[in-house]
């Protein structure tokens, strides 16, 4: 009988002598086992890594701890004073030129809530750098994963309080 692809007769087939261990020097014996072995582990390897494939929910999740905490914008607005400013709230007036600006700001965000189908639901504030323990800007955010037939992974819903 011939090799899968006709280019080895079975009889003669140095591979097949090797890993059915029918070779009669030990070293080529020792070789098929190994051979056998690695196989055996690296298909157990695969086996775990599939299972472990991240879903939808686990993006939610990772999308709700990289938002938690405390962000600073004040080293980003102290690199550039040109385009970032702190002001008071109580004596704000828009202008057009202004509308470009990006004020220097402390971003607070918690865990609140974790629902029933298992979306987590943050507390978010918003305060100039300067004066933290006044926010100007409270909402909740809800982080879940996107109905399938969307092209996304999480979705961060956005509730202003």
């Amino acid at each position: 009988s011939h090799h899968l692809f006709g280019c080895f007769h079975r009889d003669h087939s140095t591979i097949d002598r090797i890993i059915m261990g029918t070779d009669s020097n030990g070293w080529n014996r020792a070789r098929g086992l190994a051979v056998k072995a690695l196989l055996l582990i690296g298909g157990a390897l695969l086996v775990k890594r599939l299972r472990k494939s991240t879903t939808r929910w686990d993006h939610a999740r990772l999308v709700a701890q990289s938002l938690t905490g405390e962000k600073y914008s004040k080293d980003q607005a102290s690199r550039d004073p040109d385009n970032y400013f702190n002001i008071r709230p109580d004596t704000f007036t828009w202008d057009r030129t202004w509308v470009r600006r990006v004020f220097a700001v402390v971003m607070l965000t918690c865990p609140a809530a974790e629902l029933v189908d298992g979306s987590k639901v943050l507390y978010f504030e918003q305060a100039f750098w300067r004066s933290p323990q006044k926010p100007f800007r409270q909402r909740l955010l809800m982080a879940k994963p996107c109905p399938k037939e969307l092209k996304c992974d999480v979705e961060v819903c956005i509730q202003s309080l």
